[in-house]
């Protein structure tokens, strides 16, 4: 079996793109990178039909519910399968991308029989990001949790995608060498449409993208467009899908809140088009779920788009910082704070939040800082 320098893991194909990231940036210092995923789609429930370029496919038990026994022992097999394909390739590094939070308890054996160096990337903290309130604290959860957590201290390197998961974590009081590295997204000409020059005076128009799911705070989005609704004409256009789709649409008819469905796009240059005709993205999460920055708030950012906001952390504090967008707080008159900013200039704010943070160039920034912080012979000069 053919060598490889880094053997990078996902257990999500919705991660390949940050996995895709990590692998050019080795590659352009002339390493070999295999990234090992799964054949199973969790959003769509169903086995995936294609053969990607550079990724080896792991067969993966399927499952049903997102909260399930199934669905554990699939994560769990499917770590214990990637890990053991690795040692095929007999790496100088594992990079594994957590959840599933198995693959930190594979990671840390596997470095324990062969002593080859592993990097553990979290891009979302499990049980604590579901929103299932108190059950969190049971056993089973429990035990999911430490999987991550006992593991920690046998990894090289910790990125976290987020610094709030540093705090939720509590890296700082650790001897860990931890640093935030933030998703990219390709920054693009596909994207061509983020400073058309709008008017809100008419109708305001939002943008709804991504995952229609159990995690997002449908209810607060209907209180809200209710809310602006009263002062103005609004539409709210709608590129995602979701297994929460039909009851966002029944609420936003009951509710007389004009919308456009289209449904997943994954054309760039549609999803600009669509993006340009709006004035604000809507990026609104449960209170219950720990997430400090979501991919369409990125997303939003790219298309230029200002973003209404509940999610603390991480987002909540670069929107103050480069004023992209607005943070809803308790009793606030919400359109009185949107009327007082001017659209365009928003516009311009978020995009260079984008460029500056989110950008593939700011990507290998961050990622250059954090292998400086470990004692491994690859890292960038």
């Amino acid at each position: 079996m053919k060598h490889v320098d880094i053997v990078i893991i996902t257990c999500f194909a919705s991660n390949e793109p940050r996995a895709k990231c990590i692998q050019k940036y080795f590659e352009n210092y002339g390493k070999t990178v295999l990234i090992i995923s799964t054949d199973f789609i969790h959003r769509g429930k169903y086995y995936r039909k294609d053969l990607p370029e550079k990724i080896l496919l792991v067969k993966t038990k399927a499952y049903k519910k997102n909260l399930s026994f199934m669905r554990l022992f699939s994560h769990f097999e499917f770590s214990r399968k990637a890990l053991s394909f690795a040692s095929i390739y007999s790496p100088e590094l594992v990079y594994v991308m957590v959840p599933a939070n198995s693959l930190a308890f594979f990671a840390a054996r596997f470095k324990k029989k062969y002593s080859i160096p592993f990097i553990i990337d979290i891009v979302d903290l499990w049980p604590e990001s579901l929103p299932c309130g108190k059950i969190k604290n049971w056993g089973p959860f429990l035990l999911w949790k430490q999987l991550r957590d006992q593991n920690l201290k046998y990894a090289d390197l910790i990125i976290t995608e987020c610094d709030l998961y540093q705090k939720k974590l509590n890296l700082c009081s650790k001897n860990f060498p931890y640093q935030t590295v933030y998703w990219a997204q390709e920054n693009e000409t596909k994207y061509k449409y983020q400073f058309v020059e709008k008017n809100t005076q008419d109708v305001i128009k939002f943008f709804y993208l991504g995952s229609i799911n159990n995690i997002i705070d449908m209810d607060g989005i209907i209180r809200f467009l209710n809310e602006i609704k009263k002062c103005r004409k609004i539409i709210i256009h709608i590129v995602g899908d979701g297994e929460k789709r039909h009851e966002l649409l029944q609420f936003l008819a009951s509710s007389n809140i004009p919308y456009n469905f289209y449904g997943y796009i994954y054309d760039a240059e549609k999803i600009s088009r669509i993006a340009a005709k709006c004035h604000w993205g809507i990026n609104m999460m449960k209170s219950t779920v720990e997430v400090g920055l979501t991919m369409k708030s990125v997303s939003y950012f790219q298309l230029g788009l200002p973003i209404i906001n509940n999610i603390k952390g991480d987002t909540w504090n670069l929107i103050k910082e480069y004023d992209a967008g607005i943070n809803i707080v308790e009793n606030q008159n919400i359109f009185e704070a949107m009327s007082e900013k001017n659209i365009n200039d928003l516009s311009k704010h978020a995009y260079s939040l984008f460029e500056n943070l989110f950008s593939k160039e700011a990507f290998e920034r961050q990622l250059s800082l954090a292998l400086s912080l470990m004692d491994f012979q690859y890292q960038s000069p």
